[in-house]
């Protein structure tokens, strides 16, 4: 017996039994079916196949799209962030930089001696020994121009003292003798 839909049909179910119009309707509902599975095995089954091959590559190929654009902006970010750099070939230019910035800000610069560069990852540090003279607010005004700058230099050490031991005790203006070491980044150009 063969069960159908919950009906238990005898093994060989004999069409002769049926009148014609049933028994050509049995064979064209056994032919739509048979064509039915032919069709699913031949043609829905290698789609799906096909389709769930193509999902795949469409989102493989949307997170490389979006890692392409995550790349473009960390691109463009870093030419900014280069571009507040300064290239080795600026160094001499560096140091007029310095004493120029001191002027402005009424600071005398007796001294400015580059140090040796010392690697720092992928750039080099460039570290300069500023001797000064100036008040108080003078020096933190002319330390604030060169770390705020278009191209930052960065403070590392500082040493104050009183420029003349005299002139703090008395109301003359107090200025004070400052010993700066400020380093660049340089990049390769």
């Amino acid at each position: 017996a063969v069960n159908l839909f919950g009906r238990g049909l005898p093994a060989a179910f004999p069409l002769h039994h049926l009148p014609p119009h049933q028994q050509r309707w049995v064979i064209t509902a056994g032919v739509a079916l048979a064509t039915l599975a032919v069709a699913h095995q031949g043609i829905v089954q290698p789609l799906a196949r096909r389709r769930a091959v193509l999902e795949t590559r469409l989102a493989t190929a949307q997170q490389q799209i979006a890692l392409m654009h995550a790349l473009e902006t960390t691109g463009r970010e870093l030419a900014e962030y280069r571009r507040h750099l300064r290239t080795r070939g600026e160094s001499g230019v560096l140091l007029q930089e310095i004493a120029a910035v001191a002027t402005l800000h009424d600071v005398a610069v007796n001294t400015v001696a580059p140090q040796p560069m010392r690697p720092a990852g992928r750039y080099v540090r460039f570290p300069i020994r500023v001797e000064a003279t100036g008040t108080f607010p003078a020096i933190v005004q002319f330390l604030h121009a060169l770390e705020t700058s278009e191209k930052p230099l960065a403070v590392e050490q500082m040493t104050l003292t009183p420029h003349h031991a005299m002139a703090w005790a008395e109301k003359a203006p107090k200025t004070l003798e400052a010993q700066i070491t400020v380093s660049a980044l340089l990049v390769e150009p």
